[in-house]
């Protein structure tokens, strides 16, 4: 769990509390579920962070199944400004789908875990 409360601590940092974020993360791994019990407190406590879409790639083709949802939640909703992955397969999925779609510039860098 403590990896997950760090990734949602500097991700309500780094976003003074409010962001328009893309979850992504699955819930059959122990690891990710103690981590998803961190994003969950987060988001109640910091009002101003709104997961808008949620993104649970399957396990068995992380990396594509990770770009296509994020590059399909980007196109779905463009003002999202953050990515949260709470899995380092996952972020590196997001990473590339966000150059695909071409928004590097308004999602500008990796931090910890989570693309911003």
């Amino acid at each position: 769990m403590l990896i997950g409360f760090l990734l949602c601590k500097q991700l309500a940092i780094d976003c003074n509390g409010s962001a328009e974020v893309i979850y992504i993360n699955i819930d059959d791994f122990a690891p990710l579920v103690k981590r998803d019990r961190a994003w969950r407190e987060f988001k109640w406590r910091y009002r101003g962070l709104h997961e808008l879409a949620h993104c649970a790639p399957r396990p068995n083709n992380v990396d594509a199944d990770t770009q296509a949802c994020v590059r399909s939640l980007l196109n779905e909703h463009p003002e999202i400004n953050v990515v949260l992955a709470l899995w380092d397969e996952f972020a590196k999925g997001a990473v590339h789908a966000i150059t695909q779609v071409g928004k590097a510039n308004t999602i500008p860098g990796l931090l910890g875990g989570h693309y911003r």
